[in-house]
């Protein structure tokens, strides 16, 4: 189950779909973008970390400091029980730890 997310928000570091509608049965593969590749986001990822943190009630959140957490959470080795691997199974491992290291430690 997907939750109580609202997945039907608007957010403005979201840009409007730029492709056609899904084919009649929907799709049968899942790609992942790689760094802009496919899809570019309305503004910087550093934007969207501090614009969320500060609604969020993390003052102490600048481009900056998101910026350095995201650098070292992308530059750390990945753990050995890995195996080299850096995202295992669905990547809450490696994105959890980053994402609250960029929002302050939150």
């Amino acid at each position: 189950p997907l939750g109580d997310y609202p997945y039907d928000i608007r957010d403005p570091s979201v840009r409007p779909p730029l492709l056609p509608p899904p084919p009649r049965g929907g799709y049968r593969a899942l790609t992942v973008d790689v760094g802009g590749c496919l899809l570019t986001p309305a503004e910087p990822v550093t934007t969207t970390y501090t614009r969320l943190a500060v609604v969020h009630g993390f003052t102490n959140v600048t481009e900056a400091s998101a910026k350095a957490a995201i650098r070292a959470g992308f530059a750390a080795p990945p753990p050995l029980e890995q195996r080299g691997v850096r995202y295992v199974g669905d990547g809450k491992s490696f994105w959890r730890p980053l994402v609250a290291a960029a929002m302050g430690g939150a």
